[in-house]
């Protein structure tokens, strides 16, 4: 109800005036006392009947108390008494201008719509809430307007839970000098065409979406993430973890990434080369990289100068014709149908998902897992702490053989054909040797899918020049050496070199006889 000025001492209900029913009540007693409860929405929509109240306003009051159809009295019995709203949701709206100074304890969220201002100024403000995000910082609701968040040298205590802080629309934010207090985490989050100055403030983690604009300085954060179009610059802070993502832009400066720069690119095709932890001079992942988008694709324009890089991670998804060399990464994440090289490189963790496929050579990781239908052909390569095959996916396991082919005398046998057979008979590789009787082969040595692991040897190892074959046996288990003797056959020019050093002999001895004979006639 609410009372009609018009109509003196009348206090008719919202409904008949038409307005809303807002709040609720209860009551009950014990035979000696009565109790009664009410409650009321501090701003509620119907504001030709209520209240509009936020944190910080007073408002009057005056209980009266009626048995029976009996008045019993009034409390206070004159005048009013007065309640200042201490705890719920702050919200701004119009032109509004909140500030908070000194020590201040928030029980709800705070919400600034429209073109309103909160402002904390050498405040230290306290979220008393008893989960994770239950409160919240939401500037929304622009309506042509600018909703602003200005903080200068302020600590926010989140009473060791996250909360956010979310920018959306055309809302704007000035944070110089924030502080954390112990256990506290507050995420920052830019919608739509927001935008953030960021100086001299700590932070849990600071994402960027959409069209959102941030700068970022002389901070430090757990986690910063560009997605979308945003873009953002950077410099002089410290980071642990860096994502950039979708078709950001990224500019950083004179800055330190602690454990990992992290980079997903979609449907694009990119060369990796010589990428390894240290400080980045110079280095732009569109040009550094040769990244080319396909229809569809994205790859954020993340620019390094004079950047601390302590790790690298890499995310493709749909990607094809990605090569990765002489490198090392502390993650690598497949996706969907992206397709991979990958010669030399060290890894902490990779990862394959859905339909991806890598071909691995000379390479070391970790941690491998392979979900979904992904596979990995893998040689001279080792998994080396753990090993996680599910769903149907495969790892083919490949070591090098090298072939030596001799003949009977044990010289080098150059092009003769050398194959390799698996235990079941099939051929798994074959080549020629060169001109020192060499040949390097892949072999396949097992195949590991999600129920076990399948050797595929012993391996018969046959060589073959011309007519003369022979075959042994190698269990191809690591890189192994194999020698084949070709024990019938000697190589034609071996042949030749025999029979002319058999005639120059002969000569020899017939020109030794001849000389021996004209000297055993001069004595006579």
């Amino acid at each position: 109800m609410f009372y009609n000025v018009t109509e003196p001492n009348a206090w008719p209900s919202d409904e008949s005036d038409g307005g809303t029913a807002d709040g609720g009540h209860d009551e009950t007693g014990d035979g000696v006392y009565n109790y009664f409860e009410c409650f009321h929405p501090l701003d509620s929509a119907d504001d030709a009947h209520d209240f509009s109240l936020k944190i910080g306003d007073i408002v009057g009051f005056r209980v009266g108390y009626q048995d029976n159809e009996t008045l019993i009295g009034f409390w206070p019995s004159d005048g009013w008494c007065h309640i200042k709203i201490a705890s719920g949701n702050l919200v701004l709206s119009d032109n509004d201008v909140y500030t908070i100074i000194g020590n201040y304890y928030m029980n709800g969220s705070i919400v600034v719509t429209e073109n309103a201002t909160l402002v904390l100024e050498y405040a230290f403000v306290t979220f008393t809430q008893t989960s994770s995000y239950r409160f919240n910082v939401t500037l929304k609701g622009a309506v042509g307007g600018n909703p602003r968040l200005i903080i200068e040298n302020a600590t926010i205590n989140t009473n060791t839970y996250p909360l956010p802080i979310m920018l959306q629309e055309n809302s704007t934010a000035h944070i110089d000098g924030m502080r954390l207090a112990t256990n506290s985490y507050i995420s920052l989050i830019l919608y739509e065409s927001s935008h953030a100055n960021i100086s001299n403030s700590t932070f849990g983690e600071v994402r960027a979406y959409h069209s959102s604009t941030l700068n970022f300085a002389y901070s430090s954060a757990t986690m910063v993430d560009v997605d979308n179009e945003s873009h953002l610059n950077m410099e002089n802070a410290n980071i642990y973890v860096f994502y950039g993502v979708g078709n950001a832009e990224a500019q950083v400066k004179n800055s330190t990434i602690i454990h990992t720069l992290g980079i997903e690119a979609n449907t694009t095709q990119c060369m990796i080369n010589e990428t390894k932890p240290g400080l980045v001079t110079k280095w732009n992942f569109l040009e550094n990289c040769s990244v080319v988008k396909g229809n569809g694709g994205f790859a954020p324009n993340v620019t390094l100068t004079n950047v601390q890089v302590n790790g690298w991670g890499f995310i493709f998804k749909d990607s094809i014709n990605t090569v990765l060399c002489n490198s090392m990464f502390t993650w690598l994440v497949f996706t969907d149908f992206a397709k991979a090289s990958a010669y030399n490189i060290h890894a902490k963790t990779v990862s394959l998902n859905h339909y991806s496929r890598v071909n691995a050579t000379d390479s070391n990781v970790d941690n491998v897992e392979l979900y979904g239908q992904s596979v990995i052909w893998a040689v001279n390569s080792t998994a080396k702490t753990t090993l996680q095959v599910q769903d149907q996916s495969v790892l083919y396991v490949n070591w090098y053989l090298d072939v030596h082919v001799i003949d009977y005398l044990g010289q080098d046998v150059p092009s003769a054909n050398v194959t390799v057979a698996c235990s079941d008979g099939s051929i798994t590789a074959f080549g020629r040797t060169n001109g020192t009787g060499w040949v390097r082969l892949t072999v396949l040595s097992s195949i590991i899918n999600a129920t076990d692991e399948y050797p595929q040897g012993p391996h018969n190892v046959t060589a073959t020049y011309e007519t003369y074959s022979n075959t042994t046996t190698v269990n191809v288990n690591g890189n192994k050496q194999a020698t084949i003797v070709l024990s019938d056959f000697i190589i034609p020019e071996f042949s030749s070199v025999l029979a002319l050093t058999a005639a120059l002999l002969s000569a020899a001895s017939a020109a030794a006889v001849l000389c021996k004979s004209k000297k055993a006639s001069k004595r006579r």
